[in-house]
């Protein structure tokens, strides 16, 4: 029996559950406020499940699933529909993206260009084999169980780079904007490369709004939501840019 901690980034509640065999837990990215506006959550809204195991090769394809996927409760394995972030003991239908065709490539290239350099693949095709992560784009909470304030998206986190996993990036009752669902998109597959949230507004790990177009950041910044704090493993900054290359290395000719 392995040992999952909980671990609230902004209060000291400690909690220790068991569940056999899940490695990873859930990281809340963005949500949407009245008016159709988005905003990062806060940081009591957020919750980091740390546990410690062998860290896998970093997944080089990212598939994003723009179709109804079925999911269900378990240790993660995306080649099987399999996720930890679903409610316990449970199997949900996530709807298909709703946007139009058109917006579907924009939001496909956008994510594309956020990862532009780096030796990662996207696809909207589904790959074979377990070598890979899957973006379910579309869909609410609701759609996996959760309750609760809208959120726009959850990521399997543990500091550590992870493969075979499931993200969820939420469409929020069909506000298609491309560059707020890009940067959703591109801030949960941070967190699948290991990455923290930092504490500048125009890095994309960052909550901090307001201030344009975001891109991972080339220099170290301090980690934090609303204020800074000590990164994940006690880290002494991130530099958000530098982390992606160290992990996925740079893009090949064909990429």
């Amino acid at each position: 029996m392995r040992h999952l901690i909980i671990r609230f980034l902004t209060t000291a509640l400690i909690a220790v559950i068991c569940l056999v065999g899940v490695g990873v837990g859930a990281l809340a990215a963005t949500l949407r406020i009245q008016g159709g506006e988005w905003r990062l959550p806060e940081p009591h809204e957020v919750k980091a499940l740390v546990y410690s195991e062998v860290e896998p090769e970093p997944a080089r394809t990212v598939f994003l699933q723009r179709e109804a996927m079925t999911v269900r409760f378990g240790p993660d394995d995306a080649a099987n529909g399999v996720s930890s972030l679903v409610a316990s003991g449970t199997t949900h239908t996530i709807p298909r993206y709703r946007g139009t065709n058109k917006t579907w490539k924009r939001l496909v290239a956008c994510v594309e260009d956020k990862f532009a350099g780096l030796d990662v693949r996207f696809t909207d095709v589904a790959p074979t084999g377990n070598d890979h992560v899957v973006v379910k784009v579309g869909g609410k909470q609701r759609d996996i169980g959760k309750k609760g304030k809208a959120i726009g998206g959850l990521a399997p986190f543990n500091g550590k780079p992870l493969n075979n996993v499931i993200v969820f990036a939420f469409d929020q009752g069909g506000r298609y904007r491309t560059r707020t669902n890009c940067e959703t998109i591109a801030h949960e597959v941070g967190h699948i490369y290991g990455l923290d949230h930092t504490y500048h507004c125009r890095d994309i790990m960052s909550y901090l709004q307001g201030c344009g177009k975001k891109t991972f950041v080339e220099r170290t910044l301090a980690c934090g939501e609303h204020e800074m704090r000590e990164c994940v493993a006690s880290r002494p900054g991130q530099n958000s840019a530098a982390h992606l290359l160290e992990v996925l290395g740079p893009a090949h000719e064909e990429h």
